[in-house]
């Protein structure tokens, strides 16, 4: 039980301080803000998920399904990030139709988080949270999830292989880490939903996650902090 719960609170701290140090260093960059943003809704989606489990037990069921809710827009944040990283911008009218496609699914599973119409009950111990039984549109909201997610991965793949400049190597930096958490992520919620202890490995994926984006912070200038970094010693030092 400790050794999840001290993971998770890891997970979640490294998470929301790499999105702020990167939101507060991306004055003009949108794919900074748009990982920010991404990392902001992992980190409330993990907490809710602990609540979850180790919250109060007459809770247990709304914290699942706002962790359910919470996912729907990481998937659509991931979606957005990956298109700021790699365009730059949503100008596009055909990126702009597929970001309206998208949002009209988000709002309607978004809306439907507390009804009976996806997770309506949760089995939880204390090796972990499963769901116990689902509604009618669970399927479908997992396939969104998954869709958004691949296509995220198929352009950032795509643009990986096009590329042969330095952003090549925060590409494939972005796709073996995120794909290895999103993995993950879908794997356990989806083929082990019902097996409680499968629950760790999520918070350990994005353990993992964080320390491959830091890597790639440090030595391959992805969302360049280093400037901001210094400023801040600076002013604190002055």
């Amino acid at each position: 039980m400790w050794t999840q719960i001290l993971i998770s609170v890891l997970a979640i701290t490294a998470i929301i301080v790499i999105g702020f140090f990167v939101i507060l260093s991306a004055q003009r960059d949108n794919g900074g803000r748009a990982f920010a943003i991404l990392n902001f809704f992992i980190a409330g989606w993990l907490l809710f998920q602990l609540l979850a489990q180790f919250g109060p037990t007459d809770m247990s069921l709304k914290f699942a399904q706002s962790a359910n809710l919470t996912a729907n827009f990481i998937a659509y944040a991931f979606f957005l990030f990956i298109t700021e990283f790699i365009h730059g911008s949503l100008e596009s009218k055909s990126r702009k139709k597929l970001y309206i496609l998208l949002l009209i699914p988000l709002l309607i599973f978004s809306c439907l988080s507390y009804s009976g119409l996806l997770i309506t009950e949760v089995k939880v111990t204390q090796d972990g949270i499963a769901i116990a039984s689902q509604g009618i549109l669970y399927t479908f909201n997992i396939i969104f999830i998954v869709l958004c997610m691949i296509a995220g991965f198929i352009e950032l793949i795509s643009f990986a292989i096009r590329n042969k400049s330095e952003k090549r190597k925060q590409a494939l930096i972005l796709i073996s880490f995120l794909s290895f958490a999103a993995l993950v992520s879908i794997i356990v919620n989806t083929v082990f939903a019902t097996v409680a202890a499968s629950q760790i490995a999520i918070p350990f994926s994005l353990l993992i996650m964080s320390a491959g984006i830091l890597y790639g912070i440090i030595w391959n200038k992805l969302f360049d902090i280093r400037v901001f970094v210094a400023k801040a010693l600076a002013y604190a030092l002055s």
